[in-house]
């Protein structure tokens, strides 16, 4: 079983870690492997993401957003921790706008949590200050 290392056990009878991989290559690099893990959590979805969310990655995430959106319910919440992200590109920005819509579209809110204030910065650069109410304060 895969995870951050700093996380504790999974929370709920639904909850799985993993890493989704990418197996595009770009710049020479095949291969990329993305931390990213999943919990279910009554109606709610908490879905963690780790390092640096760019070109090479999108597609990994894309991937992991959309396993996570089947899991939620009209109603419910799908929160995306950033908290071990390292970087934020445009790319995932718009995969991240992407997935807020399609959970709209279904009656799901996404939201992001652990969103530090430099990529908070970047998000409201963009237009998309909404997805993240309440940045935190380091960055």
């Amino acid at each position: 079983m895969f995870g951050f290392p700093d996380r504790g056990s999974p929370v709920g009878p639904a909850s799985y870690y993993g890493w989704v991989a990418n197996n595009t290559s770009v710049s020479g690099r095949a291969h990329i492997v993305l931390p990213l893990d999943t919990q279910k959590i009554a109606a709610d979805v908490l879905v963690r993401v780790g390092g640096e969310l760019d070109l090479p990655t999108v597609a990994a995430l894309d991937a992991g957003l959309r396993a996570a959106q089947n899991l939620t319910v009209p109603g419910g919440r799908l929160l995306v921790d950033l908290s071990d992200a390292t970087f934020l590109g445009v790319t995932s920005m718009n995969a991240l706008e992407a997935a807020y819509r399609r959970c709209a579209a279904i009656g799901v809110a996404l939201s992001l949590r652990g969103v530090c204030a430099s990529i908070a910065r970047h998000l409201a650069a963009a237009g998309l200050g909404h997805l993240a109410p309440d940045p935190l304060r380091a960055g």
